[in-house]
């Protein structure tokens, strides 16, 4: 936990907040700190600053805060995946609030089973903590917001006729022509939405239809990767393009 996460309901109106979970455990056991000692925190979809730690107890820890007035910027990267086994999934969900998403949109693809859809962690009380893990091992404080669709059509068709977020939308597929190397990020760095597909790919009507609402095949190359990795892989090459066409 390298970021203390708090929501704004906690923080009193004199800027202290009292833990009492596993943050305050955390910060008893493992940092060991001591009245005095200041940690970094952050609040949800809001800035970053300081906690100085005012009281503990064996079980309770005292903050006393100073945040930053600046908002953090709204990641530049969306989701878009067609939904993994609940043991993927929950894997998948850590490493994208690490990596900096805006939104994760899970969806039915034909290689996806039903049953995956009733899974207990696409409630919001079971992933949002996982998302939450992710950002406190980033520092990240901005949590993704997560859509679920269980029917293909209506997502393609109807949702991403109305999505307007991101400029630049990308394909992940193994029989695209091209790679990432080939890329060009436009230089006003906008926006970017990266659909990944079933480890078994991406069926031909689904690849058209995705073609149809202007998305850009590109191939991670010959290696077959895992979803999870994929998603790593894929993010980590997005990021440096969208630094190169900023610098």
């Amino acid at each position: 936990m390298n970021l203390i996460l708090l929501s704004a309901d906690e923080i009193g109106d004199d800027m202290t907040v009292t833990l009492s979970d596993r943050r305050s455990r955390h910060i008893l056991k493992v940092l060991q700190s001591r009245p005095g000692d200041r940690l970094k925190t952050g609040l949800i979809n809001g800035p970053q600053g300081t906690g100085t730690v005012a009281k503990i107890s064996s079980s309770t820890v005292v903050l006393t805060l100073e945040l930053s007035a600046a908002q953090p910027e709204e990641p530049p990267f969306d989701l878009i995946l067609a939904l993994p086994r609940p043991i993927m999934l929950k894997r998948i969900l850590f490493q994208a609030s690490s990596l900096g998403i805006a939104r994760i949109m899970l969806i039915r693809s034909r290689r996806v089973e039903k049953s995956f859809f009733d899974a207990s962690l696409l409630a919001p009380a079971q992933y949002t903590p996982v998302l939450l893990e992710g950002m406190e091992q980033s520092c990240h404080t901005w949590l993704p917001q997560v859509s679920v669709f269980n029917r293909f059509l209506p997502f393609i068709e109807d949702f991403m006729e109305g999505y307007t977020a991101a400029g630049l939308r990308l394909l992940a597929d193994p029989v695209a022509g091209r790679s990432l190397a080939t890329l060009s990020v436009p230089a006003d760095c906008q926006r970017m939405a990266i659909a990944i597909g079933p480890e078994g790919g991406w069926i031909d009507f689904e690849r058209q239809a995705f073609l149809k609402q202007q998305f850009f095949p590109v191939s991670l190359g010959g290696t077959i990767l895992r979803v999870e990795t994929a998603i790593a892989v894929l993010l980590g090459q997005l990021m440096l393009l969208r630094q190169l066409s900023c610098s």
